[in-house]
């Protein structure tokens, strides 16, 4: 405090411009990251509320302890996202995970978002099927708004890679090339990219083999073939 003609006035801490940057870039991060699931104009408010804690391994039955190493895999693997966004030191892996249908692929990769969202960390989400739908109805500068965030955020999420419709005429020249041209950009920003898949095998009908390539440098590849976790007995 100080007195001047008998006021007084609290001291204001002297400017900090380093400070200052620091904090408009802690609110664009917190925006960022709120747009996860809706940066495509498909609010999904299910996906947003799944966390770890309710993913139960126990429910794959005789397979439980390789689900619940999965599991453990995949949320040491969000920790290390949000490390790396806050220290900017660790190489991060690709992650894949590919199985089929309702082993909870989609229920863990959006718990990796969601650990990422509470840290502000920015991460973009989005069916693979969605992508192409959204980049098909856009003008091209709008094209280009979508490919570019894709290759910018902390964390990209293509859920459901197999369901990317490819024209067996053209072998899905326009979506390789798309994502060619989204995980170059994220490979050269050495960014992780997590995929999902019911495909168990080659991946060549929906990545060309550049892209396959960038992804394989870093990759993690985790077996979730298991019993469908929706049929309720």
């Amino acid at each position: 405090m100080i007195q001047h003609n008998g006021k007084i006035y609290p001291v204001l801490p002297p400017y900090d411009p380093a400070e200052q940057a620091a904090k408009r870039e802690a609110v664009k991060n917190r925006a960022s990251a709120a747009k996860c699931y809706t940066w495509l104009g498909t609010p999904d408010d299910e996906l947003a509320s799944k966390t770890f804690d309710d993913y139960d391994p126990a429910r794959q039955q005789d397979d439980r302890a390789r689900f619940a190493s999965t599991k453990r895999q995949v949320m040491t693997y969000a920790d290390r996202i949000v490390v790396a966004f806050s220290q900017q030191r660790i190489a991060l892996d690709n992650l894949i995970l590919r199985g089929n249908y309702g082993t909870g692929k989609t229920h863990l990769v959006a718990a990796i978002c969601n650990t990422l969202r509470s840290a502000n960390v920015p991460c973009r989400f989005c069916a693979a099927p969605d992508l192409f739908t959204a980049l098909y109805a856009a003008h091209f500068d709008d094209k280009q708004s979508i490919i570019l965030e894709a290759s910018a955020a902390a964390l990209l999420v293509l859920d459901d890679l197999d369901k990317v419709h490819v024209s067996v005429e053209k072998d899905g020249a326009y979506q390789k090339k798309t994502l060619f041209e989204i995980v170059n950009l994220r490979y050269r920003k050495h960014l992780p990219t997590v995929l999902t898949t019911n495909a168990t095998g080659d991946l060549s009908q929906w990545l060309d083999g550049a892209t396959i390539s960038r992804l394989s440098e870093r990759l993690t590849t985790l077996d979730m073939r298991g019993r469908d976790m929706r049929i309720r007995k």
